[in-house]
């Protein structure tokens, strides 16, 4: 079975989805905080036993783009196209077509290790469809190639939605334990709670979260 990760390029006002960082702290500030995440997520995950091919989906070519200039061309880049989450997601993996099984992952997301993500690529020699929550969405979608046909009927990317997508079409899911990504303040401190002290990400966020407070005190 031959399987591909695509890191989903969370990046404020580039995105389709419910991510308001960028609403909650500065644009600016959350967008640095965000690359942090990209670049964490492509240093963790690149794989180096080959079990899987490692892509990198923005959701414009200019967002694809800015990515490449930033951390060079050595990589897989992809610019996905819809008006929906769910739609855009279906467009990658439909043009990944030599891969049987696809997995998209958030970027701002973490912990999560190449070794982790060997064991969800064996999960889909089992399931149809993965999906790990996170809130009211997502940060992790995997789908196996047969079972791309009945996705396009999701109404959106949450728990429930999956639910009645794998009932109504006969589907085999696996449903991963629930994590934060840092798609807003409260998603962003649960994140940093498990987060040991030391951690060089804790340290960002803590460094972000310092300078977005000193900001809006000086706005007031």
């Amino acid at each position: 079975m031959k399987n591909a990760l695509v890191l989903l390029i969370e990046t404020p006002e580039a995105t389709l989805s419910g991510n308001t960082l960028g609403t909650e702290i500065s644009l600016e500030l959350a967008r640095e905080l965000c690359d942090f995440f990209t670049d964490l997520s492509i240093s963790e995950l690149y794989p180096v036993n080959n079990t899987y091919d490692f892509y990198l989906l923005s959701y414009s070519p200019e967002e694809a783009i800015r990515l490449q200039k930033r951390i060079g061309d050595s990589f897989r880049f992809l610019a996905g196209k819809g008006d929906t989450q769910v739609e855009f997601l279906l467009d990658a993996a439909s043009r990944l077509e030599e891969y049987e099984g696809v997995i998209f992952l958030k970027s701002n997301t973490s912990c999560l290790s190449e070794e982790t993500v060997a064991g969800f690529f064996d999960r889909m020699n089992e399931f149809d469809l993965l999906f790990g929550p996170s809130g009211p969405a997502f940060y992790l979608f995997g789908i196996h190639r047969e079972a791309l046909p009945f996705v396009g009927s999701l109404a959106g990317l949450s728990e429930e939605n999956m639910d009645v997508c794998e009932m109504e079409n006969s589907l085999h899911g696996f449903h991963l334990p629930e994590r934060p990504i840092a798609e807003t303040v409260n998603l962003l401190s649960r994140l940093r709670e498990g987060l040991l002290a030391e951690s060089g990400l804790a340290r960002k966020i803590d460094d972000i979260i310092i300078r977005a407070t000193a900001a809006d005190e000086q706005g007031k």
